[in-house]
């Protein structure tokens, strides 16, 4: 009975945390991961300290990565998705009262490249995208996603509509005009709701620090060192920084769970094992106890059939005892498991059922056997 609460609450555990990789696995993230390339790069400020310059090598390195071979789009931006940058302030739309500063609502400012949405597989869904005439000289302008519509216009159209956001990047906190919407996207993590969000052009905003973005196509050469050419030839002194893929970003954000999952279900696996074996000895030690029993049995008249089916209510009893006690350890397991768990309940009626069901049928196995060379 010991056994089977054991691998109970094992094989629950198991089947929570798979079910959570299923649904990690559909979450809408709202950009595309495959095939993109990522790192980080910093300019020093004590040789980039001016706006257009720190516009200029931005403009000038993506141009250049663009010409590689293989290479579909490049992208920057300060605070792409699942990345440790980014910046947020108080929102205050132009021609509504101010409530104050502990009541205005939040938002994150991410400063991008005019092609940052495109590489990063970001649709615009309504208005316009950041053109490359959005630069210093001309009108400033911001996209937002729907969360930042939903919290700052519920009812109204954003299209032109001038806000201001309280965080500076270095360059002041200028009031920008809305040009367009964008779909929300999981920007701190893969299970994290998306903030609200305005993406506003690097040439208006800076700053120096940014992640870049390299679509590219599958099965591409040596496009790495192809970039790192060009940095190089730009400036020798910029190391590229966190070089990694979206993809493997994305897996790191599930390692946790899979981790846990292997974990557990190695220890479930063992102990499923250990419950049958030690049921089969259990349940093959009492039939040889009464093989006299049975021998009498059967010479008065019964049946195979039921001595099997004897054995087996015999059996079942501390199985079901253990179970009911499985189930409740893996209740108070699933709680300790909430922290690794997504969209997926610690007491999920599916998971438990089918937890107890195969172990159900595993000891049933187990006990029919030595129930069968008995009859």
């Amino acid at each position: 009975a010991g056994e089977v609460a054991l691998s109970l609450a094992l094989l629950a555990g198991s089947g929570l945390l798979l079910k959570t990789l299923v649904q990690l696995s559909d979450v809408e993230l709202g950009y595309e991961t495959e095939n993109v390339l990522r790192f980080d790069l910093s300019l020093p400020e004590a040789r980039y300290s001016e706006l257009p310059e720190i516009h200029g090598f931005f403009q000038e390195l993506e141009e250049g990565i663009r010409n590689i071979p293989g290479v579909i789009s490049v992208g920057s931006a300060f605070g792409a998705p699942l990345g440790r940058w980014g910046t947020s302030g108080d929102v205050i739309v132009e021609g509504k009262p101010d409530p104050g500063p502990a009541n205005r609502p939040l938002s994150s400012l991410r400063a991008v490249t005019p092609s940052y949405l495109e590489t990063a597989g970001i649709p615009i869904i309504r208005g316009r995208g950041l053109e490359s005439s959005d630069n210093s000289g001309s009108s400033l302008v911001g996209v937002v996603n729907e969360t930042f519509v939903r919290r700052n216009f519920p009812g109204e159209d954003p299209l032109g509509q001038q806000v201001r956001v309280t965080a500076n990047l270095g360059f002041g906190s200028p009031t920008w005009t809305i040009v367009g919407v964008v779909p929300d996207v999981r920007t701190y993590g893969i299970t994290d709701a998306s903030p609200a969000e305005i993406y506003v052009p690097q040439s208006q905003m800076g700053p120096g620090s940014m992640n870049v973005l390299v679509r590219h196509a599958e099965g591409v050469g040596p496009l790495l060192s192809a970039i790192r050419g060009q940095v190089e030839s730009m400036d020798s002194n910029l190391p590229l920084r966190n070089v990694t893929t979206m993809d493997a970003l994305v897996s790191k954000e599930m390692a946790p769970v899979r981790f846990f999952l292997v974990l557990l279900s190695v220890f479930a696996w063992i102990a499923v094992a250990l419950a049958a074996a030690g049921l089969y000895g259990v349940v093959a030690h009492l039939v040889s106890r009464r093989r006299q029993e049975m021998g009498i049995r059967l010479a008065l008249g019964a049946k195979g059939e039921s001595l099997i089916r004897m054995v087996l209510l015999e059996t079942a009893r501390p199985t079901l005892v253990g179970m009911a006690i499985g189930l409740g350890a893996a209740m108070v397991a699933g709680r300790i498991l909430d922290s690794f768990l997504y969209e997926v309940s610690s007491r999920d009626p599916i998971v438990l059922f089918l937890a107890a069901l195969a172990l159900f049928g595993v000891a049933t196995l187990a006990s029919y056997v030595p129930a069968r060379q008995a009859s």
